[in-house]
Parts: C-alpha cells; sequence; structure tokens
C-alpha cells in the first residue's frame, strides 16, 4: 500500500507492485475541486477515473506484470488552481 497526495499540475508517481499477479484497487479523493486520475502499464492507461471527478471513488484493474516489469505510473492530473487530492494503491490481492 501506497499513498500519494498533491495539488494542481500533473503528477506522476511510479509505484512497486511487486511480481504476482492479482486484482489491484486505487482509493482516491479529489475533494471538491475535479481532477482526473490514471493508472499506467508500459505506457498505456489500465484504469482511470471516469473523467475528470470530484469526491471520493476506487477504480480497479487485474494486475498481470510482463518480463519482470512490476511497476506502474499513476499520473494525476489536476488542471484547477485550488484542487486538492490523495489516493492510497492497494498491493495486488491473491
Amino acid at each position: 500500500m501506497d499513498t500519494q497526495s498533491g495539488g494542481a499540475g500533473e503528477t506522476r508517481t511510479r509505484h512497486y507492485l511487486g511480481p504476482n499477479a492479482g486484482p489491484v484497487t486505487l482509493d482516491y479523493d479529489t475533494q471538491t475541486v475535479p481532477d482526473r486520475i490514471e493508472v499506467r502499464y508500459r505506457g498505456r492507461v489500465v484504469a482511470s477515473t471516469p473523467g475528470m471527478v470530484s469526491g471520493r471513488g476506487r477504480i480497479g484493474f487485474d494486475w498481470r506484470p510482463q518480463g519482470g516489469d512490476n511497476v506502474v505510473e499513476v499520473v494525476v492530473i489536476g488542471p484547477f488552481a485550488n484542487t486538492r487530492w490523495r489516493y492510497r494503491l492497494n498491493c495486488p490481492v491473491n
């Protein structure tokens, strides 16, 4: 489990998920100002919020690491000046 928080702009954070496959969830709270959150693996979006969202929610994906590449990148896009957000990425559950 790893937790991140931030504000306006585009924030990219890499997270190690390990070699074991399984479902992964990301719990987020974008508070009152809308943001977009994407989870990328090998340059491809594997999970995302349904556009710009405000408030709490959860997105998930099926983690299937390939070729020893055990890292995902979470990208938070906060285009508005007063935005605040946080998320918690949970490791795969076997």
